[in-house]
């Protein structure tokens, strides 16, 4: 018997995480800029910046949500 429904919510896999490095990149990149200064980019740029692998878009979602909402975004 084959599933038709994924058993997980659409594009979400509790397994899969960004590594410690790949949050420093990402935390890196994000903070690079002058004090006071906001860099902003698209997700789609972020993870080409970063080296996040396709796969891993909703993770570097998660991610940098998280990190807005704990106010680490400068």
């Amino acid at each position: 018997m084959w599933l038709l429904a994924h058993p997980l919510p659409f594009g979400y896999d509790s397994r899969a995480m960004l590594s410690r490095a790949q949050e420093a990149r990402v935390r890196g990149i994000l903070w690079s800029g002058p004090p006071g200064i906001i860099r902003t980019y698209c997700l789609e740029h972020l993870a080409i910046a970063a080296k996040i692998p396709p796969g891993h878009m909703s993770d570097l979602a998660v991610f940098a949500r998280t990190l807005h909402e704990r106010g680490h975004n400068s």
